[in-house]
C-alpha cells in the first residue's frame, strides 16, 4: 500500500498497555469467530433467531385483533390455565380435522403461548395463584387438592438462565419506578390542615396487594371500571406520615416526580418546625400552602405555566426549611 493510500491504521506496540474498559467474563467456554473476535458461549441462551418469523407473524395478528373490543392486552389481567388450554386444544383439533374456516392454528398457539407466559407469572407470584387450576391425575390427586407447580424443573432452570426467579423483588428502586410510571405524589388540604398523598395506578391488584405487604399501610381501591376499551384499574394509596415515610424510601431513586417527593418532605418538616415550636400555625399554614402549590405545578401536564394559584417556581426549586429541621 503506498503512502498516499494510508487508511491512518497504526499498530500497536507489543509493549503496549491495552486500556482496561471494564469488561467482565461471565463464563469461561467463549465462542471464537476465527476473525480475532471472541465472545461468551452462546448455549444456553435461546435461539430467536431461528424461530419461524412468517408463523410468529400469523400469531401476532391474534394478539391484535384480540385488543379490539375487550380493552388492552387484556388477557394479561389474568385468565386460568385450565381456560387457556381448552380453548388451544379446541382450535388444534378442529385444525386437525380439516377445519380451515378461521385461522385455528395461530389461535390455538395463541392460547398455549398465553397459558405458558401465565404459567411463569404464576409461579413469580405475579398473578393469583388460584388461576392455576390444573389437575395433578399423575400423582395422589383428589378434586380441591393444590394444583402442581405449572413449570417443571427444566423450564425454571431455563428460566434463571434469563435471571427470571420466582418472587419479584419489591425494592424501594422497584417502588420508585412505579411511582414515577404509574403515580402520583401530591398534597391536600382538608379541615384546614395540609396532607401528603402517594397514590400508585395499575390494572393488577395482586401487584398492589404485594406492594401494600412489603411496604406496609396504605389502602386500595377501585379507580377506574373496566369498559370495552380500558381493563378496571385501582390504586393503592399512601396518606399523611406513611406518604412521608414512603417519600424518604423512594426519593434517592426516583427520577420524574424526584422534586415532588422533596416537596412532601418539606411539608413534614414544616409540620416539625410546628410541633416544637419554632413557627406559628398561622406561619406553618403559609408555608404548606405555597408548598401545595408547588407540587400541584409541578404535576401539572404538558408544559408548565402559571397554575392559577399564583407564580410558582418549577426549575431550580429550593426547598422551603434547611434540610437539618
Amino acid at each position: 500500500m503506498s503512502e498516499s493510500q494510508d487508511v491512518g491504521f497504526k499498530k500497536t506496540a507489543e509493549t503496549e498497555t491495552v486500556p482496561d474498559v471494564g469488561f467482565k467474563k461471565v463464563a469461561a467456554a467463549e465462542t471464537d469467530y476465527g476473525t480475532g473476535a471472541k465472545r461468551d458461549a452462546r448455549g444456553g441462551k435461546g435461539a430467536l433467531k431461528w424461530m419461524p418469523h412468517d408463523a410468529l407473524f400469523l400469531v401476532s395478528r391474534i394478539y391484535e385483533n384480540g385488543n379490539t373490543g375487550r380493552g388492552w392486552r387484556n388477557w394479561e389481567l389474568g385468565m386460568p390455565l385450565e381456560d387457556l388450554i381448552d380453548s388451544g386444544l379446541r382450535h388444534a383439533t378442529a385444525y386437525l380435522s380439516g377445519d380451515r374456516s378461521e385461522p385455528h392454528l395461530p389461535q390455538a398457539i395463541w392460547n398455549l403461548t398465553n397459558a405458558l407466559q401465565m404459567s411463569i407469572w404464576i409461579w413469580q407470584g405475579l398473578r393469583p395463584r388460584e388461576l392455576n387450576n390444573l389437575p395433578d391425575h399423575r400423582h395422589f390427586w383428589y378434586p380441591g387438592d393444590p394444583s402442581p407447580c405449572p413449570l417443571s424443573p427444566t423450564e425454571i432452570e431455563w428460566l434463571k438462565i434469563r435471571g427470571i426467579t420466582q418472587g419479584l423483588q419489591l425494592s424501594e428502586q422497584y417502588l420508585a419506578g412505579i411511582i414515577d410510571g404509574e403515580g402520583t405524589i401530591s398534597i391536600s388540604k382538608k379541615s384546614g390542615k395540609f396532607y401528603a398523598y402517594i397514590r400508585v395506578y395499575n390494572n393488577s391488584r395482586p401487584l398492589l396487594e404485594r406492594l401494600q405487604k412489603r411496604f406496609g399501610g396504605g389502602s386500595i381501591t377501585d379507580s377506574r371500571e373496566a369498559t370495552e376499551v380500558h381493563a378496571a384499574s385501582f390504586v393503592l394509596e399512601w396518606s399523611h406520615n406513611k406518604a412521608i415515610e414512603i417519600g424518604r424510601l423512594v426519593l434517592p431513586f426516583l427520577i420524574l416526580k424526584k422534586k415532588q417527593a422533596e416537596v412532601i418532605l418539606d411539608l413534614a418538616r414544616v409540620a416539625a418546625r410546628l410541633q416544637v415550636g419554632e413557627i406559628g400555625s398561622e406561619e406553618a399554614s403559609r408555608q404548606a400552602a405555597e408548598l401545595k402549590q408547588v407540587v400541584h405545578a409541578l404535576n401539572l401536564k404538558g408544559p408548565k405555566r402559571d397554575s392559577g394559584l399564583g407564580a410558582v417556581p418549577i426549575v431550580g426549586y429550593e426547598q422551603t426549611v434547611p434540610e437539618e429541621i
